[in-house]
């Protein structure tokens, strides 16, 4: 009995951290808040995000928090 629950605990869990095609539109908004907020120079995106992990983790953080809601 304790393995089903098991497995089933983990499937569950596989289910929702899955994303779904709303996540990805969430993801993609987040960047175009980014892009307009820079006026869409990559300048500026530049500047304001020097390495790549600084501008997806702004990204990643603007979707967590909106997934959150």
């Amino acid at each position: 009995m304790n393995e089903v629950n098991a497995i089933d605990y983990w499937y569950q869990k596989y289910l929702k951290e899955k994303l779904t095609w709303e996540d990805v539109r969430s993801i993609l908004n987040a960047e175009k808040d980014i892009l307009d907020e820079c006026n869409n120079n990559v300048q500026q995106v530049m500047s304001t995000y020097p390495k790549e992990e600084d501008y997806y983790g702004e990204i990643l953080r603007r979707f967590n928090k909106q997934r959150k809601k």
